[in-house]
């Protein structure tokens, strides 16, 4: 009961910094928590194409995206240490794997994938690394494999115009 709540808790303040993260127009962020709306409600749109959107919102979008993998990661293995199967927690990294290619067998990559699904993210490729400790050290997200723009958590990404690639740390 006790990690139910946790990964409740963990899930519910990873969704509230995203929301806080996104459009500075306080009022809709008001009304949309008013009236119960999810992020998924609020912020439905996949990422939009690389070529055609703001480099700095593209960005944006990334980071967010791989703030919610590293806080998925950390569920699943917290899940995981809390059940006493901290000894099937893999270290190392994992990815990139696309998101609608996630081992719902594999608590880890079923948490992501539902995390995702729940907020109406459905393309992209996620990456991310579990230390010795079991513990999350960053994740990624990109909307390809090719893509230019990667997203990262912790130490999210600030210039679009970087050289990035996804698995290079930053």
């Amino acid at each position: 009961m006790k990690k139910k709540i946790l990964c409740a808790a963990l899930a519910l303040s990873a969704l509230l910094s995203l929301a806080a993260c996104g459009d500075n127009d306080s009022s809709k962020a008001e009304v949309n928590s008013k009236a119960g709306n999810s992020i998924a409600e609020t912020d439905s749109e996949e990422a939009p194409a690389e070529s055609a959107a703001d480099p700095a919102a593209v960005l944006e979008d990334a980071n967010k995206k791989a703030k919610l993998t590293y806080t998925s990661v950390y569920c699943g293995s917290a899940d995981m240490m809390a059940d006493g199967e901290s000894d099937k927690i893999k270290t190392g990294t994992f990815g990139p794997i696309a998101v609608s290619l996630l081992d719902e067998t594999n608590h880890i990559e079923a948490e992501i994938k539902k995390n995702f699904t729940e907020n109406g993210f459905t393309e992209g490729y996620v990456l991310w690394e579990l230390d010795e400790s079991k513990q999350p050290t960053y994740a990624q997200w990109a909307q390809s494999i090719t893509s230019s723009v990667i997203g990262q958590y912790p130490d999210p990404v600030t210039d679009p115009a970087a050289e990035n690639n996804l698995g290079k740390k930053f």
